[in-house]
């Protein structure tokens, strides 16, 4: 997360800049940075803050510049050879020994699912360019999902400063030299360009995070500003300095209540828009100021030697943090505070041991210092055993991807509830079930439409060709329902049209939705298109399946029954199915002989039962047809992840098609007012 704090060479003139109160201050600042990042929600703290990422890259960019304009100005040219032979003795060893240690440990505790993409993510952590966080933003990786995190996925951070330490060296020749030199205004050149970075970047934060948030939260183009601002900063170095000691303090004190404000205001926001300036600033006037307190009491709290300690080893900390907790997870569940401590306490000492053990003797050691090659051949070897412990991980200890999806046994009759209670009683995981387990990961998700697009994207199935027509709306949940509706209205030669929406309710229901964190207007708008052709087209019949949200009440359902009834179309809504804790295939695969430990009570997974009561009673009263769906899950107490062959979820939520197909005639019977 951020780079060792480089000590450049002085001129006469710049002697204060290597100050051991001068660089002590920047080693609190990175062990800020550190903190704040193992204090958040979603590693091991829980503390409602977040933004350590963002303090650690105006570190970096501050250090960038720096570097280079010390160096340049001392030897008339920028030693790139050796500048990256540093970077690689500093970055690599850590790196290597760590990413194939998570590679090992995740082979060992986590789930066999997930080692394929678990490799394929040590594979891009391996190199800056693309790197993970552009691997990451193309997957649309949510970083706040705990269900989805990944040991690899906190080096997204690391990745792209790596980035702009690769690109920034073009920039500082091009318009720091070349430009400078033509100009005799070297700084100036260098401060235009980093200002139309921090321009155009930061709009393309703003931008993107309306339409594309992993991608604004993860690319360097989004991001590149706050690093940006950092080396603007390196900058008025001189200027800063002449400040008053007094000003100087008050800058350091005011920064780090920004700081902590900033942190907290921002934990709960949709990242990163604009909104890292909060944390960013106040990281801005705390190193500002720091050029000028010479002595002051922020400076001092800052230079206290167990916080310049956990600067020193932060980057080992970071390293580390993250695929210890989300090993440990994998294992122990959601972890509880002595867990945490227990966790954080091993982190310190791989950190420690890193440290220790190689980093501290690799930065001064004179053969490596004397002899820039060795650092890259460093490089090199470090490199190729990390992705060669990648592609072991992916191709030959994960399980092949190749496996056929399961097929179902026969249609499942009058005796449903016979074999779930039946399914309670399995222990040992059958060897032809074990064997589709990959390929139940396998999800289309063609029909469904993204959250921040608002025009409806019909799929047309059962008998397209028919007259008559059903309309099926709502979010995820609706697709699992789709084949074995698709089944029954091919027989009944009805057309289906089928509109899904991620994380949209098929009824009128006004939210806040839960990662965009306001008001989902998107879905309004999209659902309300769609009530209107709905209006204009008039099917026999609409259908609403959604996952049951906070604050779900009776009206909206009441509200839709009501208006399509006015024009004689029937109204079903479904139950919402039981959900789980934990992703069910990739506990299966951790608990082969011991079936019921990947079980969920029914009263966990038949979660919301206030919601639920009150969409079927306004459903029954406003005279809709509701189908109720928990009997075909689970008993009066437990709900089995494996019921007749069939794993029941494909993830945590959303159901395997072979089981849903298998559920047609029960839910034809349910569906018979509607066929009528």
């Amino acid at each position: 997360m951020t780079t060792t704090v480089a000590e450049p060479t002085a001129t006469p003139s710049d002697r204060r800049s290597t100050s051991p109160d001068f660089l002590e201050y920047l080693g609190g600042g990175r062990a800020l940075a550190i903190l704040m990042v193992l204090a958040a929600p979603g590693h091991f703290g829980f503390l409602p803050i977040h933004g350590g990422i963002y303090l650690s890259l105006v570190l970096s960019g501050y250090l960038m510049v720096r570097v280079y304009l010390n160096r340049y100005q001392r030897l008339g040219h920028f030693p790139i050879k050796q500048f990256f032979a540093s970077r690689f003795r500093r970055l690599v060893p850590t790196a290597t020994v760590l990413g194939i240690l998570t590679l090992g440990a995740a082979y060992l505790f986590m789930s066999p699912l997930q080692l394929r993409e678990i490799g394929t993510d040590g594979l891009y952590a391996a190199f800056p360019i693309p790197g993970i966080n552009y691997h990451l933003a193309w997957q649309g990786t949510d970083y706040f999902a705990d269900h989805t995190a990944r040991p690899f996925q906190h080096v997204w951070s690391l990745a792209l400063e790596e980035q702009f330490y690769i690109l920034f060296p073009f920039a500082f020749a091009l318009l720091g030299v070349f430009v400078g030199r033509k100009t005799g205004r070297m700084r100036l050149a260098l401060g235009a360009a980093l200002g139309i970075v921090t321009v155009a970047s930061l709009t393309a934060s703003v931008v993107t995070t309306h339409s594309n948030q992993p991608m604004a939260y993860f690319s360097l183009h989004t991001n590149a500003w706050i690093l940006a601002l950092g080396g603007l900063l390196a900058l008025f170095d001189g200027q800063l300095k002449r400040l008053p000691a007094k000003v100087g303090s008050l800058l350091m004190w005011s920064g780090l209540a920004v700081i902590g404000f900033g942190a907290w205001y921002i934990h709960d926001a949709v990242l990163p828009s604009y909104l890292p300036i909060w944390p960013v600033t106040g990281m801005l006037m705390l190193m500002a100021g720091g050029n000028a307190a010479r002595n002051g009491s922020a400076s001092k709290v800052l230079s206290f030697r167990p916080l310049q300690y956990v600067g020193t080893i932060s980057y080992q900390l970071y390293w580390a943090h993250f695929p210890i907790l989300i090993i440990m997870t994998s294992v122990l569940g959601n972890l509880n505070w002595l867990e945490k401590l227990a966790g954080l306490t091993g982190t310190f000492a791989v950190a420690m041991i890193c440290w220790h053990g190689w980093d501290k003797r690799l930065r001064t050691n004179k053969s490596y210092t004397d002899q820039p090659g060795k650092s890259f051949t460093l490089f090199y070897r470090g490199t190729i055993a990390f992705v060669a412990a990648s592609l072991v991980t992916m191709f030959a200890l994960a399980p092949s991807s190749n496996a056929a999806a399961p097929s179902g046994p026969a249609q499942a009759g009058e005796n449903v509830e016979q074999f779930v209670t039946d399914a309670t009683q399995l222990t040992k995981l059958p060897s032809d079930v074990e064997s589709t387990l990959p390929a139940i990961l396998k999800w289309d998700q063609s029909c469904i439409t993204q959250p921040l697009d608002t025009t409806p994207k019909p799929c047309i199935m059962g008998d397209t060709s028919a007259t008559q027509s059903w309309v099926m709306l709502g979010d995820s949940h609706t697709t699992h329902w789709a084949p074995a509706i698709d089944d029954i209205t091919k027989r009944h030669h009805i057309k289906l049209v089928t509109y899904a929406k991620a994380r949209c309710t098929g009824e009128p229901y006004t939210y806040n939705d839960y990662h965009l964190k306001r008001q989902y207007t998107e879905c309004e708008q999209w659902r309300e298109q769609i009530y209107r052709n709905i209006e204009a087209t008039r099917p026999h019949a609409v259908l609403l399946s959604s996952a049951i949200y906070d604050n779900s009440s009776g009206d909206a359902v009441a509200t839709i029954i009501t208006r399509f009834a006015a024009l004689g179309i029937k109204v079903v809504v479904f139950d919402d199915t039981p959900r789980s804790p934990f992703h069910i295939p990739q506990c299966l695969s951790q608990h082969t002989n011991n079936v019921q430990a990947c079980a969920i009570p029914r009263e966990t997974a038949m979660y919301r039962p206030t919601e639920r009561a009150a969409r079927e009673n306004a459903t029954v009263r406003n005279g809709g047809v509701f189908v109720r769906v928990g009997r075909w899950f689970c008993t009066n107490t437990m709900c089995p992840p494996v019921i007749n062959g069939l794993v029941v979820y494909i993830d945590e939520v959303h159901v395997l098609r072979a089981y849903i197909v298998w559920l047609a005639p029960k839910l034809e019977a349910e569906l018979a007012p509607a066929l009528n």
